[in-house]
């Protein structure tokens, strides 16, 4: 005689793997039909333009300041370029370092290049120290980016580079990909 099969007893067992996955499935389906946010372009903000009573207070805070230009050329010897450092036009593989005289009582100096006959301009430096007796510290030294002219800028105010541009004129040339060496 056969045997009769007998039913399957309820278990209070906790849940198998098997039952995990099918949870987690029907959970998918419904974050996969949740609402997606809609795609929106960002875009950068534009800077306010400067207004007149800024202009006028950008004018009467900062200042051109004298300096002495200190040249190491390429072969290791350092120049004194004491008197002529307005006519003086620095470029790669040049070093160079600065001193105002006299050290200004501006709280940030900036320090920009400018080629000979464009109104284009780069930024070499800007640092947060009134009365500093170099442009960099003792030691240092900077490369120039460019070959041009020097300007040394004292303000009390932190400029932005269209503040900057308002009170030199002249703009930035674009930028351009790094070309090696890289200092």
């Amino acid at each position: 005689m056969a045997k009769a099969k007998t039913p399957k007893k309820a278990t209070t067992k906790k849940a198998t793997a098997t039952t995990a996955k099918k949870s987690t499935a029907t959970t998918t389906k419904k974050k996969a039909t949740a609402k997606k946010p809609t795609a929106t372009t960002t875009t950068t903000a534009k800077a306010p333009p400067i207004t007149l009573a800024r202009r006028n207070l950008i004018l009467s805070s900062t200042e051109f300041v004298p300096f002495r230009l200190l040249r190491r050329s390429a072969v290791g010897g350092v120049e004194d370029l004491m008197d002529a450092p307005k006519t003086t036009e620095v470029g790669p593989p040049d070093w160079f370092a600065l001193e105002p005289t006299p050290p200004s009582a501006r709280r940030y100096l900036y320090l920009y290049q400018q080629a000979k006959h464009s109104p284009d301009f780069v930024f070499a430096t800007m640092i947060d120290g009134a009365g500093a007796s170099r442009m960099p510290a003792s030691g240092g030294w900077y490369r120039p980016i460019i070959k041009g002219l020097l300007y040394l800028v004292a303000s009390d105010l932190l400029l932005t580079r269209a503040e900057m541009q308002l009170f030199i004129g002249g703009h930035e040339p674009p930028t351009s990909p790094a070309k090696p060496p890289y200092t």
